[in-house]
């Protein structure tokens, strides 16, 4: 859900990757995700603490870059969007846009842990 740009002047295996917002969706959203990545490269592991085969995951660096040009997914509750972009849409737009009820994004304690 978020682009990236490429750190151009490092080379392939050094290689990082710069998170781009898109405009459209909130920030509260967007620290859920960045815990769902680390629960996904910690499920990257045996139990010995080994890596798993195939592709690792990109070297990515948060930044406060967001897209303005992003198109924003429809249908999604209404925690997921910026608010401030939200309210700047014409009512034809919003009601396209199919904003459906805001859901909890917390993690339980276990998931923080």
């Amino acid at each position: 859900m978020s682009g990236d740009e490429s750190d151009r002047n490092t080379k392939q295996k050094d290689k990082k990757y710069l998170t781009v917002r898109p405009i459209w969706r909130s920030q509260e959203v967007t620290g859920w995700l960045h815990i769902m990545d680390l629960i996904y490269v910690s499920s990257r592991f045996t139990a010995d603490g080994r890596a798993t085969k195939g592709n690792w995951v990109r070297d990515r660096v948060r930044s406060t870059k967001v897209d303005q040009n992003s198109k924003p997914i429809p249908g999604l509750p209404h925690n997921f969007y910026d608010q401030t972009w939200l309210r700047a849409l014409t009512p034809k737009d919003r009601k396209a846009l199919r904003v459906r009820e805001e859901i909890d994004l917390s993690h339980s304690d276990e998931i923080i842990r």
